[in-house]
């Protein structure tokens, strides 16, 4: 607990503007099954809660399993297991991450696992009382990637 306690002051020291939710995005509760991902406590059935959108634009909680890289699914998180999820706009999770190293080509290459730490946060409103994570931060705890740093930020789609 007290690496993601660590992890959060450093996301509260970045300063970075949240992109606003699209306006007009369909939110599909509850998620396929096939994400791994479950409607619980943290979103009801008035729409009030704090999800993460996929690739697929669908509003998700807590999913086993999460593309980064919607293009080609060279780079995701599985396994996933949330330690929170809503607390103060902020998820905390841990799993593995598998990237492509896409040698000597992406279509020839082979997937990397790296053991990481996962933060959501910057939750803006979505629609409702319903709230979307708009950033993912990745901290790597083993098997880091070559001439990649210990923590890595994406934007989530939404």
């Amino acid at each position: 607990m007290m690496r993601f306690m660590s992890a959060r002051r450093g996301l509260a020291a970045v300063s970075i503007a949240a992109t606003v939710a699209s306006a007009g995005l369909a939110v599909a509760l509850p998620a396929s099954a096939t994400t791994g991902a479950r409607t619980g406590p943290a979103v009801s059935a008035s729409g009030v809660g704090t999800v993460v959108i996929t690739c697929g634009r669908q509003a998700v909680v807590r999913p086993s399993r999460y593309v980064i890289s919607c293009a080609d699914a060279n780079n995701f998180l599985a396994g996933l297991s949330w330690s929170a999820w809503g607390w103060h706009k902020t998820a905390y999770g841990h799993g593995m991450q598998w990237i492509n190293v896409c040698r000597p080509s992406c279509a020839a290459g082979h997937f990397r696992k790296s053991t990481v730490s996962v933060v959501l946060w910057g939750a803006t409103r979505l629609s409702g009382r319903l709230l979307a994570y708009r950033w993912l931060t990745v901290i790597y705890l083993h098997n880091r990637p070559p001439h990649t740093p210990t923590t890595v930020t994406y934007g989530l789609p939404g």
